[in-house]
């Protein structure tokens, strides 16, 4: 048996007859793997309630209304589905990004995590000027290259070059395109953005192959999901906050206990 979750609203959530134990049968409705199984509610669903009139009709119907029958709710196995990490389960890309739509419609970031690769870099934007107390983008500066920043009121002789960088990262199933700060962009290509904006101007081969190396590495992302309005629109942005290496020892571990399961 597969356990799994759906949120239903409405009038279905108001008129719902059945309790723990009871058979409820969904057609139509879309299937996703998000921490397990999980259905959701489409345009074409619908519930049926009186399964025992069904199963005149239904064979598969009138065998799992006995199973239910001669089986306690409690004794029924339940099967976890899912890439865990650790002890939780970690949604692919196609998941997270309907997880994320509804997550976030209360306003408030959320939290993910998601294994992937970084397939795409977008390199024409990758540095800011910033400055150096409060790390917002600064100014242009003066005659003399000092810059006054508009968001802390301070002065500074010279910005500092930080990270901000747009991405993809990519699954099996789908990608996101990510914004990568400052923090996560140093560990993502081993060495400050400093740095590798002078190797950008002075040698086209070198920043290239440092790009080419930050890709098609499997990592473990922590990924921040908000709204954000965009002409004038509303979309989620996704904002990576952390990146690790996979514990393939442990995964590995984790996924032979779970095929024991199905045993």
């Amino acid at each position: 048996v597969v356990s799994t979750q759906s949120t239903w609203g409405g009038r279905e959530a108001e008129e719902f007859p059945l309790v723990p134990g009871d058979v409820l049968i969904i057609k139509g409705a879309k299937i996703g793997d998000f921490h397990g199984r999980n259905l959701q509610k489409v345009f074409s669903t619908k519930l049926f309630y009186d399964a025992e009139r069904l199963a005149a009709f239904l064979p598969a119907i009138r065998n799992l209304i006995q199973w239910s029958k001669t089986t306690s709710w409690e004794e029924r196995p339940l099967v976890p589905v899912g890439r865990k990490t650790g002890a939780r389960l970690v949604p692919t890309i196609s998941e997270l990004l309907a997880e994320a739509e509804v997550a976030v419609a209360d306003g408030e970031p959320k939290m993910f995590k998601c294994y992937g690769w970084v397939t795409e870099i977008l390199h024409e934007r990758m540095f800011y000027p910033a400055c150096p107390h409060c790390n917002k983008k600064a100014g242009p500066g003066d005659a003399r290259g000092r810059i006054y920043c508009e968001n802390c009121g301070r002065p500074s002789e010279s910005a500092a070059t930080r990270y901000m960088v747009q991405a993809k990262v990519s699954d099996h199933t789908n990608f996101l395109k990510v914004l990568i700060m400052d923090e996560e962009a140093k560990e993502l290509f081993g060495r400050d953005a400093g740095e590798l904006e002078a190797i950008q101007t002075l040698n086209a081969a070198e920043f290239k192959t440092a790009l080419t190396e930050a890709l098609f590495r499997e990592r473990l992302w922590t990924v921040q999901a908000r709204f954000d309005e965009y002409n004038p629109h509303f979309r989620v942005k996704f904002v990576i906050k952390g990146l690790e290496a996979p514990d393939f020892v442990t995964a590995n571990a984790t996924m032979l206990e779970t095929l024991e399961n199905f045993a």
